[in-house]
């Protein structure tokens, strides 16, 4: 069985998804250790094979290992290589999901019979739906497969719907936004991130099916600041002239984006991926917006330093845009970018390549302290997987103003 978990994980994408559910208690040492390793390896590479993750193993990450170890490694490296091509068995992720909320149960059940405050049997039962959803979202693995008729993936990409960006520089360099899509947006602190948000966010929410929502997960600024900002975006007007008529633009904003409350903001300065998991399970959600992702909570067992949490927090954002339609996130530059115009995706905070590689599309909006550059930012798409409207502009620079007043950027094409 840990062997096929080891094949399993060869793939990042269920490695990052499931391996949560691996604990010291399931596995053997050596399997564990191996698994903490490949979050390490995950970091700078996508795919595995066992004979180069073995040489990394024992050069990298276990140099003064002594012989005695190491042959134990070889073996088990060995045998999952030669078991390589062979078919898993699907329900064994299933078993290792239902063990880890098994533990979970156990370990409130035993707070409550041991005369503890801090569970009640509630908890216990949040435990086994939170295990029924898993199971659902796990499903068999071989449903977890592109198919490979040609027919069926022309109809799907044809198909996929999508949304247009306000700023037409967005739709030249990265096209339409669908699901699947996992969007990056960096810069430095008070460069217009919450705007350009604004800005797109309430381009989009027309676009959506009526029944869908932008769910806007807010951990930065104050939440009523964030919203009276989306509303105003969406007008198109200063705050004086939404002051002077707030019923009849309140009204406003309602028919221009589908409904008052197409867009909600969750707001949460301790968000932990666990509330954004509930609150997709329960509202329709045709985008996702959170500013900002490496803020939120989640992870910190699992991973060994600060960007190996940030990494998995990363992807598991990428499994969202998946699941449930795309996701922007924001992500603070470095301060080795303060000053400059046009900002290279290198210069992400806390990071140099495990975040950027999960990234469909990397957008950087610098700011120069030149004068006349006030209001001039540098829109520049350093990463683009996405397919937009003219290849010329894959990875285009773009100067484009930031209208404050009225919660808007504005582009020259």
């Amino acid at each position: 069985m840990e062997l096929d978990i080891l094949n399993l994980f060869k793939d990042k994408g269920l490695y990052m998804r499931f391996n949560r559910f691996i604990n010291k208690t399931s596995v053997s040492k050596e399997t564990y250790t191996i698994l903490e390793d490949l979050a390490v390896y995950y970091e700078t590479e996508t795919l595995l094979d066992w004979a180069t993750f073995a040489t990394w193993f024992f050069l990298v990450q276990h140099p003064t290992m002594k012989e005695s170890s190491a042959d134990i490694y070889k073996k088990i490296f060995a045998r999952a290589e030669a078991l390589s091509g062979v078919p898993v068995d699907p329900k064994i992720i299933d078993a290792f999901i239902a063990r880890s909320y098994a533990e979970k149960v156990v370990e409130v059940s035993s707070d409550i019979a041991e005369g503890g405050y801090s569970h009640d049997l509630d908890d216990v039962d949040d435990i086994i739906n939170a295990y029924r959803d898993e199971i659902g979202k796990a499903g068999e693995l071989e449903d977890m497969f592109v198919t490979h008729d040609i027919h069926v993936l022309s109809e799907e990409l044809s198909t996929a719907k999508g949304y247009k960006w306000r700023l037409a520089e967005l739709n030249a360099a990265c096209g339409t936004l669908r699901i699947g899509d996992f969007v990056i947006v960096s810069a430095r602190p008070d460069s217009g991130k919450t705007t350009f948000l604004a800005s797109e966010a309430t381009f989009m929410a027309p676009q959506m099916a009526a029944e869908k929502h932008v769910m806007w997960f807010n951990n930065e600024e104050m939440g009523a600041k964030v919203q009276y900002r989306i509303m105003q975006s969406a007008l198109g007007i200063t705050r004086e002239e939404f002051e002077g008529k707030k019923t009849y633009y309140y009204e406003k904003y309602a028919d221009l984006v589908g409904r008052v409350d197409k867009i909600k903001v969750l707001d949460n300065a301790l968000l932990h991926k666990a509330d954004v998991e509930e609150i997709l399970r329960n509202y329709d959600t045709g985008l996702i917006i959170i500013d900002q992702l490496w803020k939120v909570k989640g992870f910190e067992k699992e991973a060994s330093t600060e960007v190996d949490r940030q990494t998995r927090l990363f992807a598991w954002a990428r499994s969202l845009a998946k699941i449930h339609g795309p996701v922007i996130t924001v992500h603070q530059a470095d301060g080795s970018a303060e000053g400059q115009l046009w900002i290279e995706m290198n210069q992400l905070y806390g990071s140099k390549t495990g975040i950027q590689g999960e990234a469909d599309a990397i957008i950087t909006l610098g700011r120069s302290h030149d004068s006349g550059y006030e209001n001039i930012r540098g829109l520049y798409v350093p990463k683009n997987k996405m397919v937009g409207d003219d290849p010329a502009f894959r990875n285009g620079k773009f100067e484009i103003t930031i209208q404050g007043a009225i919660g808007r950027f504005k582009g020259e094409l």
